[in-house]
């Protein structure tokens, strides 16, 4: 999926986001994995959080694990789990330039 996605309800399952921010509201809750560049934490995940940016505010909680480059908790939000800091998704992109044939040498 691509764009902004707000989680109101109940999710069991993956939920994946190429391009844009999941927002899980204060009510919001996901049973499984998040994949998205950005990921705020309102609600309730219950899984695994993979991207670039982490944010769990307030009334947030996240159980499970945080693979993420930046992560950030505000007072009163709640991480239980294991963290692992990853590289930011855009650096590994990797330039690939044309190689000419050397001339072999005798």
């Amino acid at each position: 999926m691509q764009g902004d996605i707000h989680v109101w309800g109940h999710i069991k399952g993956n939920v994946t986001v190429t391009e844009g921010t999941i927002h899980i509201m204060q009510g919001g809750k996901i049973e499984g994995e998040i994949e998205a560049p950005d990921m705020i934490i309102d609600g309730l995940v219950d899984g695994a959080c993979l991207g670039n940016n982490l944010d769990i505010l307030e009334h947030g909680e996240l159980r499970g694990i945080s693979r993420v480059s930046h992560m950030s908790i505000k007072r009163g939000g709640i991480f239980i789990g294991q963290s692992e800091k990853i590289e930011h998704q855009s650096e590994k992109v990797i330039k690939l330039e044309a190689i000419e044939d050397i001339p072999k040498s005798k």
